[in-house]
């Protein structure tokens, strides 16, 4: 699934598989259905975008630390 916002991850036929592949196209993994592809990777995603908004989240905080620290 590439498109909608940019997303790294492709989806390929693998036989008569789906495969995932990374940016580097590096195998992920490979799955039976088509919508079980597309659904690894809509939560491969999902936990891409939380750990960015944690990382924001957390320098947001580091820098309001340092703030009043100083």
């Amino acid at each position: 699934l590439t498109g909608k916002g940019g997303e790294k991850m492709k989806l390929k036929p693998y036989g008569r598989y789906w495969a995932v592949y990374d940016e580097t196209y590096e195998l992920i993994c490979v799955t039976l259905y088509k919508k079980g592809a597309q659904e690894v990777i809509r939560r491969l995603n999902a936990v891409e975008s939380m750990c960015e908004n944690l990382a924001r989240r957390m320098e947001a905080l580091t820098s309001a630390a340092e703030r009043r620290a100083a």
